[in-house]
């Protein structure tokens, strides 16, 4: 289904040059320890646009009322075009968390909410949107694609752009506002409430006409989840950065309900206990307050909205299939609804871009215009720094005003933030007296292999390479998500899989037919003895389309363990285990894998761990059992107490005096 088509995250890419002012620059100023260093970015618009030129003492800064000393100041401008093939992505999530540390590096998020851009929507952002990125982002800045349906704390920075391209001209059908197809939360909304043709039971008032209960509540249902994950992005971003993000937010808007729309006085009615707990708690979902409180949080946060209606001027709201009765004339009741909706909706992302400083662009279809008002505003910016004169570490809110003093300018600049408690305070001096590590953690490279899943991904691979001479090589291939939701794989396929040594001679190849409505399949070839490294082209013919992936793989030099092959399956222990490549599961699913062992083991431990390094508190089951000759650790996991997320499955084991230790990263989503 394409509501699930986007559930990853992109690593994509933006970038700018470091432009400085016509003074000459400051010096950083001296650390101290008993002060907070604010940095600040400025942007003075006149008509739109960013004015250049400007000196430090064109500038005067208040926190709280109280004038603070500029000490830091710099103009930092992006450039019109930049080649692909100057962007450089981060090499490791940790890198690019780094690079979004630093305040001088603009730092851009697309935010694609899927749930609420219509098809025709989606497919009316495509050449805006690529123009604008390519007009916006220069190689040095950082940019990430988010969607509702990716943990916000996955959202990783990249700088190349090919991706996002890729995706919203080739891929560009995102929006499912209106899809016909129904979810498994409606469906279960529907089972609950079933609605006759006459109106008489399951449906309810919405605003001026009649809608069916399931209808009213999914809606519901959706906005709030939205927010949620709003929230969320804007805590997350606040956290990686002091530095402002621009969220470039796609979206028809919101409703924002606010009352109880009649749904209480249906409990009591439902046919089960669950059934009244959705009317309860969608009918006091309070979405104006969390709206206010996601806008607050923001500016606390530097995070800068910039809402973009796809869809232009519009008439209707809701959706032609949309099933709905009115009070004497349909029509009029349904165009009164519709025009409520609307307001309501535009107003929504009005008041996200003046309560953060941005620019909406809504209530027009000229949408390459709108976007090029917003690349002027974001063009360049002025960055200044002080120490706050306020010498608390009390962890509370702080307000910073920026005026210039030049006539017929109106200042875009940071509002506010938390000032550090005396706790955060004594983490960060510690922090910046440690030794710098020496590389990326062992977490770190196996969460990595991660940034691979992506809506624009089509076919994942992955293979093991056995430790003996003339070992084998398994290869795992997986349709990506996207492309399962668009129905690749109803009728199945083929799987072509070939071999190539490191100096490009094949040597090895084999197909594999692919049952209808599989994920993908698993080839196994011979390797040539005394070769170690080899190159896997995989290739999927399916539906009409070829989807084609590639990897490098290294015989394995495990002393205990080898290279794990990793499966997925139901929570049920009868369940088939259907092969994983891209490492990407849902909630609803167990995961399983296998690791050859040399021996019998004399310890064998596993652990879950965070993206932090830190354990989690989640129950593994470890087995030994010999599969065709070869002795195979097992584990199995239920996924269902773990949150949305990046995590490490570490698995360690000892025989004799050796002891090995093999790390995993998956993510998990709804």
């Amino acid at each position: 289904m394409v509501r699930r088509s986007l559930a990853a995250f992109l690593f994509l890419a933006g970038g700018l040059v470091l432009a400085r002012a016509q003074e000459p620059v400051q010096q950083r100023p001296v650390f101290r320890s008993n002060a907070h260093f604010v940095t600040v970015d400025a942007y003075p618009l006149r008509d739109g646009k960013v004015v250049e030129g400007l000196t430090a003492d064109d500038f005067t800064v208040e926190e709280d009322g109280q004038p603070q000393t500029i000490e830091d100041f710099e103009f930092i401008s992006g450039t019109d075009l930049t080649p692909e093939n100057a962007r450089r992505d981060p090499n490791t999530v940790r890198e690019s968390q780094l690079l979004a540390a630093d305040a001088r590096t603009r730092a851009f998020v697309v935010y694609l909410d899927i749930p609420h851009v219509s098809l025709e929507g989606s497919r009316a952002a495509r050449v805006p949107l690529v123009t604008m990125l390519n007009r916006l982002i220069g190689e040095n800045d950082l940019f990430a694609v988010v969607t509702p349906n990716q943990s916000p704390y996955d959202l990783t920075f990249g700088r190349r752009l090919v991706s996002v391209e890729d995706m919203v001209t080739r891929q560009w059908k995102w929006g499912t506002r209106g899809e016909m197809s129904r979810t498994p939360l409606e469906e279960e909304f529907e089972q609950c409430f079933p609605s006759d043709s006459q109106g008489q039971e399951g449906w309810i008032r919405d605003g001026a006409i009649m809608r069916p209960v399931a209808d009213v509540l999914f809606d519901r249902a959706l906005e709030e989840q939205t927010l949620q994950h709003l929230d969320d992005m804007v805590n997350y971003l606040g956290h990686l950065r002091e530095g402002r993000t621009s969220v470039v937010l796609f979206t028809e808007g919101w409703r924002l309900f606010n009352d109880d729309g009649g749904l209480m006085g249906l409990t009591g009615r439902a046919r089960s206990q669950a059934c009244d707990q959705h009317l309860i708690r969608y009918a006091n979902v309070g979405l104006q307050q969390r709206f206010r409180e996601i806008t607050a949080r923001a500016n606390r946060a530097n995070v800068t909205f910039y809402p973009v209606n796809p869809a232009g001027l519009a008439t209707f709201d809701l959706p032609i299939s949309s099933r709905m009765m009115g009070t004497g004339n349909i029509g009029d009741s349904a165009l009164l609804q519709n025009t409520q909706n609307l307001s309501a909706r535009s107003s929504a992302m009005q008041s996200l871009a003046a309560s953060t400083d941005g620019l909406a662009v809504v209530n027009t279809n000229d949408l390459k215009a709108g976007l090029q008002r917003v690349t002027d505003q974001l063009r360049a910016y002025y960055l200044l720094g002080y120490y706050s004169t306020n010498p608390k570490f009390d962890g509370k809110a702080r307000r910073i005003t920026v005026k210039v003093d030049q006539p017929d300018i109106d200042v875009k600049a940071r509002r506010g933030y938390t000032a550090p408690t005396e706790e955060e305070r004594a983490a960060s001096l510690a922090a910046a007296s440690a030794p710098e590590p020496a590389g990326p953690s062992p977490v770190d490279v196996a969460l990595d292999v991660l940034a691979r899943i992506r809506p624009t991904a089509e076919l994942f691979v992955h293979a093991t390479l056995g430790a003996e001479p003339a070992g084998r090589l398994t290869v795992f291939a997986e349709i990506s998500g996207p492309q399962l939701a668009r129905g690749a794989m109803q009728k199945g396929g083929t799987l072509d899989v070939t071999l190539t040594d490191a100096g490009g001679e094949s040597i090895g190849a084999t197909q594999v037919t692919l049952a209808a409505a599989a994920r993908g399949g698993v080839a196994v070839l011979d390797v040539p003895p005394g070769t170690n490294a080899v190159t896997v082209s995989a290739r999927v013919r399916a539906a009409g389309a070829t989807f084609e992936a590639r990897t490098d793989v290294s015989r394995d030099a495990g002393l205990v363990l080898g290279a794990p092959l990793v499966y997925r399956a139901t929570p049920s222990s009868r369940s088939p285990l259907l092969a994983v490549a891209g490492f990407d599961f849902r909630r609803t699913e167990r995961v399983h894998m296998e690791w050859p062992v040399t021996g019998p083991l004399d310890r064998r431990e596993a652990r879950l761990l965070g993206r932090s390094g830190q354990p989690m508190a989640v129950n593994m089951t470890l087995t030994e059992r010999e599969v065709e000759g070869r002795l195979m650790l097992g584990l199995d996991a239920l996924l269902a107490p773990l949150a949305p997320g990046d995590y490490v499955i570490e698995v360690t084991g000892t025989i004799g005096e050796v002891t090995e230790t093999r790390l995993i990263g998956i993510r998990v989503g709804n």
